[in-house]
């Protein structure tokens, strides 16, 4: 990290490794995926922000949760310290076909880290998914 200018360090955030090697790859990912997101979804951010209630779910989510039988996936970030990982367990009793995964080592930004995981897990979602539309 001492690499790193101070807006470089406060703007990446805390990490969970800081060998060179990764830290390198941090800043890659941070300067090619995070940043340019960032900035591409700021204007619309600040305007839902602004008013959160123009943006709400056009159904009753309550309803929806505790009818959803089809496959679902839900993937949390154990070191996410934007959004959490506890929370999301228990929605799992509303989603009987659910995969829930708890991903260690992993931030808000893991999916980045991670693409195979990623991959693994959505691919398998797909399978259940595309398995219970064919069988109705």
């Amino acid at each position: 990290m001492a690499a790193l200018d101070p807006g470089e360090r406060e703007a990446m955030g805390p990490m969970l490794v800081e060998t060179r090697d990764y830290v390198e790859r941090a800043r890659s990912r941070f300067s090619n995926l995070v940043q340019p997101a960032i900035e591409g979804t700021a204007p619309w951010a600040l305007e839902m922000r602004a008013d959160p209630k123009r943006y709400g779910f056009s159904f009753d989510l309550a309803a929806a949760e505790n009818s959803f039988t089809k496959p679902t996936l839900v993937i949390a970030a154990r070191q996410d310290t934007v959004v959490g990982y506890r929370d999301a367990w228990n929605i799992l009793e509303h989603y009987p076909r659910a995969t829930f995964a708890v991903v260690d080592r992993a931030t808000h930004g893991w999916p980045s880290e991670s693409t195979s995981l990623l991959a693994a897990l959505v691919d398998d979602w797909l399978e259940r998914l595309e398995n219970t539309e064919q069988s109705t």
